[in-house]
């Protein structure tokens, strides 16, 4: 449906079947398939932290433990970005 366009002023741009100029269809596709992806790693992440916490604690460490804590924000704020993606998705699928 769509075709790349390689000229120098336009990298990575793509002509419409009306000959118009845009990069929105890219823009839609990288917004759907990194939203999941970066839920998917936040929840690894955080679920990671969790347990070297928990490690952390009962093996009397508080370097793992301090490590566990910044995994697991690590995670939340991937899962926050992924949310956020979804927002600005829906946004211009709207536009």
């Amino acid at each position: 449906m769509y075709r790349k366009v390689r000229e120098p002023d336009w990298p990575g741009d793509v002509v419409f079947p009306t000959g118009r100029r845009g990069a929105l269809p890219y823009l839609k596709e990288e917004l759907a398939m990194g939203s999941t992806t970066d839920k998917i790693k936040g929840l690894a992440n955080e679920a990671a932290g969790n347990v070297k916490q928990a490690a952390g604690k009962a093996l009397n460490k508080p370097g793992l433990e301090a490590e566990g804590i910044a995994q697991e924000r690590k995670g939340e704020a991937q899962q926050m970005v992924g949310k956020a993606k979804d927002a600005v998705k829906k946004v211009v699928d709207k536009a």
